[in-house]
């Protein structure tokens, strides 16, 4: 009765096209999701390398940064100047300082220099817009 509507042959290369069918299905759709996930952990490793980058550029601007202020607090006319109380001198001399730094320092360039009393307040102050 079975061989009267289809025969055995025409029914097992039915199933194989249908398996092969849902076969090639499923890798194109593994392959969108893989793909998928490939470009997330390629966003997800260049986002921690830049964290890591911009803090190691942060840390060595930090460094550079401290190393110009006391290069400027271990020079003797800033040093009378500030045991003096003088502002116009310190300013005179961070203004030299700021100068002179702008054209050795490649990397590192301060906006402006301030320095500060015990309390916080703006005792003299130097910049590149003066």
């Amino acid at each position: 009765m079975l061989s009267r509507f289809y025969s055995f042959k025409f029914i097992i290369s039915v199933a194989l096209l249908w398996l092969g069918a849902l076969a090639y299905g499923l890798a194109i759709y593994s392959t969108q999701v893989y793909q998928a996930h490939a470009v997330e952990n390629k966003l997800d490793s260049l986002q921690s390398l830049l964290e890591l980058k911009s803090r190691e550029s942060i840390a060595d601007l930090y460094q550079r940064q401290k190393l110009f202020a006391f290069k400027m607090q271990s020079e003797e006319p800033f040093r009378k100047a500030l045991t003096a109380g003088d502002a116009a001198a310190i300013e005179a001399w961070l203004n030299e300082g700021y100068n002179r730094y702008q054209v050795v320092a490649g990397k590192f360039r301060p906006k402006a220099l301030v320095v500060r009393d015990l309390s916080g307040a703006i005792f003299a102050q130097s910049g590149d817009d003066g």
